[in-house]
C-alpha cells in the first residue's frame, strides 16, 4: 500500500530507515519471498554508488477465529438436560481456534448464565460464573439443579469482553460462535423402570383367538424421588412384527389391563394407537418404594393370525406425578430405564405374540420345531376352557409309543377356564427309558376331555 520506492538522504556515517505497509492476500500462502533492493548516488560526484539487496520469506495464514461449544458433561443421567431435584451436574465449555494465527487470551473470559426460571446454583466454594480460557483446553463448571421442579429453560455460555486478540494483528480475534444455549429442566426426581418380562417367561409365543388376561409385559418400578408419587396413565403401542403401529388395533385386542398390588386398570382397544390406560394416580409409591406392574391383553375373538408386539415406546408414555397433601396431582416426575438412566425407548417391548385359531385342534402345536433332542426341549402347546384330564402321547412313524404324560383334571397342565388358559408342556426328546430318540419325524397325539389333536414333531441334529 503506497509507493514501492522510497527516497532517503544520508550523510557521512549515517543510517536511515524505510518502511512499507503491505496488505496480505485473501488466500493463505507459503514460501512467499520479499526482496528489498537499495541504490545510491554520490552527491559530490553525481556518480552511482554501490547498493545492496536483502530477501526474506513470508507465509500468509488464516486469521484467528474463535468457536465456542458447551455441553452437559455429567453425570450420565443428566446428559439429556433433564435433572432430578438438587442433582449435582457439570457443564463443560471449549473454545477452539479455527484459524492459524495465534491468539492472546490474557484477561479474556467466558461466562455461564443460569436459567432465570429456576434455582440453579454454583456447586462448591471457589466456583465462579466467569472463567479464563485458552483454545483447546476445556473449562468446567460444577452446578446444582434446582431444589424444586422447573419449566424448561436454558443455561447460556458465552464469551465476554475483553475478547482474545489475534497475535498477528493485535486486534480483537474474530468469533465464529460466541454463545451456546443448553436446554435444561428440573423434574421432581425420577422413577426407574426395569423390564423383567423374561423372568416370568412373558409373553407366550402363541395364543388362541379370544384368549383373556394374556401377560405381555412385566415391569419393575422404583421411586427414586423424595416425594410420594402416583401413576396417572400409561400409553401402550400395539405393533406388527416389523415394529410398526397397527392402524386398526381393535382387530387384534379387545382390551389392555395394568395389574398391580393396587388393583386392575383396563382400557378398551378401539381406533387409537397407542392405547391410553387411565390409572388416575391410583398406583402410589412412597419415596424409595419398589413395585411391579404387569400388562395383560384380551385377544380379539376374530384376531387375524399374525404376530403382534406391545411396546412402551418412550419415557413420555408413562406418567407419574407428585402426590400433594390435599389430594390431586403435583409436578410430573421423570421416568428412566434402570440400566442406563436414560429414556426407556427400545427396552420395553414384548416378544412376538402369535395369534392362532381358537379351535383346539387347529391351535395345538409345538415349538421349536424341529428341535435338537437331548440338547434342548420342545414345548407342546394347547389351551383348556375347563378342568379336564389331559394325556399326551408321542409315537414314532412305526407306531411304537415313545413317551407319554398324563395329568389329572385340575392339576398343572389340566386346569382351564372360559378365558382359554393355555399350557406349554416340555418334552426333552427322550423316550420313557431316558434315552435320546433318533432324528426324524414323530407323531404327537393329545387328548383333553372331548378335544383331541394330532400333529408332527421333528427331531433334528
Amino acid at each position: 500500500m503506497g509507493d514501492r520506492i522510497q527516497y532517503v538522504s544520508l550523510g557521512p556515517s549515517m543510517s536511515a530507515n524505510a518502511s512499507w505497509t503491505v496488505k496480505a492476500p485473501f488466500a493463505t500462502s507459503s514460501d512467499d519471498t520479499f526482496r528489498v533492493i537499495s541504490g545510491a548516488r554520490d552527491v559530490n560526484t553525481g556518480m552511482a554508488a554501490a547498493g545492496c539487496a536483502s530477501s526474506f520469506a513470508c507465509t500468509t495464514v488464516s486469521k484467528a477465529m474463535l468457536s465456542l461449544s458447551a455441553r452437559i458433561s455429567g453425570p450420565e443421567e443428566a446428559l439429556d438436560g433433564s435433572f432430578s431435584v438438587n442433582l449435582p451436574f457439570t457443564v463443560e465449555a471449549l473454545v477452539m481456534n479455527k484459524g492459524i494465527a495465534g491468539v492472546d487470551t490474557t484477561g479474556a473470559r467466558m461466562e455461564i448464565v443460569l436459567p432465570v426460571n429456576g434455582r440453579y446454583r454454583l456447586n462448591g466454594t471457589g466456583e465462579t460464573f466467569r472463567k479464563p480460557y485458552y483454545p483447546g483446553v476445556p473449562v468446567e463448571w460444577n452446578l446444582l439443579a434446582s431444589d424444586g421442579p422447573t419449566p424448561p429453560g436454558n443455561i447460556t455460555v458465552h464469551l465476554v469482553e475483553p475478547l482474545a486478540s489475534d497475535l498477528n494483528t493485535n486486534e480483537t480475534a474474530a468469533v465464529d460462535t460466541g454463545v451456546v444455549f443448553i436446554p435444561v429442566e428440573t423434574q421432581a426426581g425420577q422413577v426407574t423402570m426395569g423390564n423383567i418380562s423374561r423372568l416370568d417367561s412373558i409373553p407366550p409365543y402363541v395364543v388362541p383367538q379370544g384368549a383373556k388376561d394374556v401377560p405381555v409385559l412385566k415391569v419393575a418400578l422404583r421411586n427414586n424421588s423424595s416425594f410420594t408419587v402416583g401413576m396417572d396413565s400409561v400409553f401402550v403401542s400395539i405393533k406388527n412384527a416389523d415394529g410398526e403401529l397397527l392402524e386398526d388395533p381393535g382387530r387384534f385386542a379387545d382390551s389392555l389391563t395394568i395389574v398391580s398390588k393396587d388393583g386392575r386398570f383396563s382400557a378398551a382397544v378401539e381406533g387409537s394407537n397407542p392405547v391410553k390406560i387411565h390409572v388416575g394416580h391410583a398406583i402410589s409409591m412412597e419415596p424409595g418404594a419398589l413395585d411391579t406392574m404387569e400388562i395383560e391383553v384380551d385377544v380379539s375373538t376374530s384376531a387375524p393370525s399374525q404376530d403382534v408386539r406391545f411396546d412402551l415406546a418412550e419415557s413420555n408414555d408413562v406418567f407419574f406425578t407428585i402426590t400433594v397433601p390435599v389430594g390431586g396431582r403435583g409436578p410430573r416426575v421423570g421416568v428412566v430405564c434402570d440400566e442406563n438412566q436414560m429414556d426407556i425407548a427400545g427396552r420395553f417391548f414384548s416378544g412376538p405374540m402369535s395369534v392362532m385359531s381358537s379351535r383346539f385342534d387347529e391351535y395345538v402345536h409345538n415349538y421349536p420345531n424341529p428341535f435338537r433332542a437331548g440338547i434342548e426341549k420342545t414345548k407342546i402347546c394347547y389351551f383348556l376352557t375347563s378342568n379336564t384330564s389331559v394325556e399326551i402321547r408321542i409315537f414314532d412313524l412305526a407306531g411304537s409309543l415313545v413317551w407319554t404324560k398324563k395329568m389329572a383334571a385340575g392339576s398343572y397342565g389340566a386346569s382351564g377356564d372360559s378365558a382359554k388358559r393355555f399350557w406349554e408342556i416340555e418334552w426333552d426328546g427322550r423316550n420313557s427309558r431316558g434315552e435320546v430318540v433318533r432324528n426324524g419325524v414323530y407323531i404327537c397325539r393329545i387328548k383333553a376331555g372331548a378335544n383331541s389333536a394330532i400333529f408332527k414333531i421333528a427331531v433334528a441334529k
